[in-house]
């Protein structure tokens, strides 16, 4: 008896986990009607709803590449106040900028803007280089750019 109910507790927990948040779907969000919206109606096999939505769920946490560049990097005792603080003393400089903190393993680094080519990295490194000397240009994930 006792295995019946915890067969029958474990198969009842994990469908409740198993449920999708159907809220932020895009089909569901297309179809949404209300004040404002139009009427879209989506007739297509219920696979390729499924393959749509599993595509989108793998590439979620997706950033593209890009440039940013790295204007400090240290290690040791204090280089993470020290790393604030260059973060800070960017933003007060450029406020339109992005300006990330990172932490790879001893060292603390301080990553601003976020270019989808060099040569936009380049305009900012040129102004950049006098106040923060030692900076460079790296390739990375960068975040999408504001609508």
């Amino acid at each position: 008896m006792k295995t019946v109910f915890c067969i029958i507790l474990a198969f009842l927990t994990f469908s409740a986990f198993s449920q999708e948040d159907d809220k932020n779907d895009i089909f569901n969000r297309l179809e949404k009607s209300g004040p404002g919206y139009g009427k879209v109606t989506i007739n297509q096999d219920y696979s390729a709803k499924n393959l749509i939505r599993k595509h989108a769920e793998v590439n979620k946490d997706l950033m593209p590449e890009g440039y940013r560049i790295v204007i400090y990097s240290g290690s040791g005792a204090g280089n993470e106040t020290k790393a604030n603080s260059e973060r800070g003393r960017f933003k007060a400089l450029h406020p339109s900028h992005g300006a990330y903190i990172e932490y790879f393993e001893p060292n603390f680094k301080v990553h601003v803007g976020d270019f989808r080519n060099k040569s936009d990295a380049l305009k900012l490194y040129e102004d950049l280089i006098e106040e923060f000397p030692g900076s460079y240009i790296i390739t990375d994930r960068i975040e999408f750019p504001k609508l």
